[in-house]
């Protein structure tokens, strides 16, 4: 299995979407997640109701993220934090 890379960029931080959770209006985290299996970019959106990042991706959003993924080198990015829960 591949793991998933971070990149952060200011020129995503103006998009918004709906949360699929709550409804709510978000906004973009500024960050952008490469899955290499699909070589795909998506958008990371912050829910303050939900705590939870949202990624997402639409064509709507494609150029936008084209333009800030433009001559990026996939292989000197950092691989997405595995998360531990810690139900205690």
């Amino acid at each position: 299995m591949s793991r998933r890379r971070i990149a952060v960029s200011d020129r995503v931080l103006g998009l918004k979407k709906m949360c699929p959770i709550c409804g709510d209006e978000i906004s973009s985290n500024g960050q952008l997640l490469y899955t290499p299996n699909l070589k795909w970019w998506s958008v990371g959106y912050f829910c303050p109701v939900d705590r939870e990042v949202i990624w997402a991706s639409s064509p709507a959003t494609d150029a936008v993220v084209a333009e800030a993924t433009r001559g990026i080198d996939i292989d000197t990015l950092p691989y997405e934090p595995f998360v531990i829960f810690d139900d205690n």
